[in-house]
């Protein structure tokens, strides 16, 4: 999941850095703004710096809900999309060569060093650890193995000079001396760094989810929201990558450089194997839900079609227009009751449940707002309507709305009660109201202009 917030870095870092470097009069160069230091580096460090003032920001104003709108379908579209990316992102690196542009120039030992590390990798992780791990509960680390054997035949064979395989080089022994962050550099990187603090912080959430449950303790979100703020401050002022919650270390490694090229996106491209596995899921969200699979579809596609930051505003707007059309547009029933039973059930579900012919009772499946009032009113006089178009019965008839699905009412619900109260005793139809919550019972108490009758059952 790591890899997901280290692209949206990369992502904002070579956006300024091509804008910069074809913008050379423009005096907020990198040269001036960075004079004697790595652009990448402070830029990095500087968007590590601001996503760590987003989050104090977020945690002042206890923002921490937000992880609410981050649905697992959203969350499972947007990281598979990604992992296309993350996977694109790799394919130079094993093959030393642009992928598209020079596959016939293909560097030879790069892609033979690509492919074995892979196939170690696959083999391990899905044929030898499963089993060790039933005996000693401890993976193999073939990661590291992988790594290790790599640095040796580079060094020894001398890959690099002879065939040009791309290494790391000398890493610095010391700790990097604290600098603060460009600040002049805010404006370009503010937005990248909203969108990477909100899925640094739900990834990070979602990791700690998956532990809390399988060890039995309780996750805190907004503690959570602090202690990466803090990560972030700190790590901004030390020339660090933004850190995120994990279940594999291998980009962050990447930033560190410890690794050479083609090893590490082979090991990058393994780890994508589960993020690409969740489009399994796709089957059982139709089964489930179909406005859950098009949350997911949407969001990956966002995220795949366009960039990363991209999907993640389209994946969260799509939710968001979700939730809008399924409170303005509800489901909304007519009950029957169920023989030998006390259950009132969906007569369109249950066959079996039965109708009495002079009473209608209607279930609207949502609260009622301002958004859903209309509707609310047409389907009860259009139920209403199609129940008693034939009825020739001389008894009362009656329409009891089953309040029970009113979780909230506004002004407006109470408004539109009021005027199903007076359509309908113009067509001598009594309604009634059973199951009302507290919101409902509250304004007919305090002063609604007409009393509404309430059933006990």
């Amino acid at each position: 999941m790591f890899a997901v917030v280290a692209l949206m870095v990369g992502n904002a870092v070579d956006r300024e850095l091509h804008l910069h470097s074809t913008n050379v009069t423009d005096s907020s160069s990198l040269t001036v703004v960075i004079p004697d230091a790595d652009p990448e580096i402070v830029l990095v460090s500087t968007l590590a710096f601001l996503i760590g003032l987003v989050m104090s920001i977020m945690s002042l104003l206890q923002l921490h809900f937000i992880t609410a709108y981050l649905s697992d379908p959203l969350v499972g579209g947007f990281t598979t999309g990604a992992a296309c990316h993350v996977f694109a992102s790799q394919l130079p690196k094993l093959l030393a060569k642009d992928f598209v542009l020079s596959l016939n120039n293909i560097n030879g030992i790069e892609a033979l060093i690509s492919v074995f590390s892979i196939s170690i990798l696959k083999i391990g992780k899905s044929f030898i650890n499963p089993p060790i791990q039933r005996r000693i509960h401890v993976p193999v680390p073939f990661e590291l193995f992988v790594m290790t054997a790599g640095i040796l035949v580079t060094h020894f064979m001398n890959l690099n000079g002879k065939y040009g395989v791309a290494i790391v080089g000398d890493i610095p022994r010391r700790l990097p001396t604290p600098s603060m962050p460009r600040f002049s550099l805010f404006e370009n990187l503010f937005i990248d760094a909203i969108l990477i603090a909100v899925v640094i912080f739900s990834v990070t959430v979602s990791v700690g989810k998956v532990f809390a449950k399988k060890h039995n303790y309780e996750i805190v979100a907004s503690q959570e929201l602090r202690a990466l703020a803090v990560c972030q401050l700190i790590g901004g002022l030390m020339s660090c990558h933004p850190a995120s919650g994990s279940l594999s270390r291998a980009v962050v490694n990447s930033q560190m450089g410890v690794k050479s090229e083609s090893i590490l996106a082979s090991i990058i491209v393994v780890a994508l194997e589960k993020m690409f596995l969740q489009a399994k899921n796709l089957y059982w969200l139709w089964k489930v839900s179909k406005i859950d699979l098009m949350i997911w579809l949407v969001s990956f596609f966002g995220t795949f079609l366009w960039n990363v930051s991209e999907g993640l505003g389209i994946a969260i707007g799509f939710a968001i227009l979700t939730v809008i059309v399924r409170t303005q547009w509800p489901k909304a029933a007519i009950l029957g009751h169920m023989p030998d039973t006390e259950f009132y059930k969906d007569v369109r579900r249950y066959k079996a449940a039965e109708v009495t012919p002079n009473i209608t009772i209607y279930r609207y499946d949502a609260p009622l707002l301002f958004l859903n009032n209309d509707a609310f009113k047409s389907k009860a006089i259009r139920f209403v309507e199609k129940k008693f178009q034939d009825y020739e019965g001389n008894d009362q008839k009656f329409i009891i709305i089953d309040a029970s699905g009113f979780t909230y009412i506004d002004y407006m619900g109470v408004e539109g009660l009021k005027d199903l109260h007076v359509e309908f005793k113009k067509r001598d139809i009594q309604l009634l109201i059973a199951s009302p919550k507290g919101p409902l019972v509250s304004f007919e108490v305090h002063g609604s202009c007409i009393t509404f009758e309430y059933l006990n059952q």
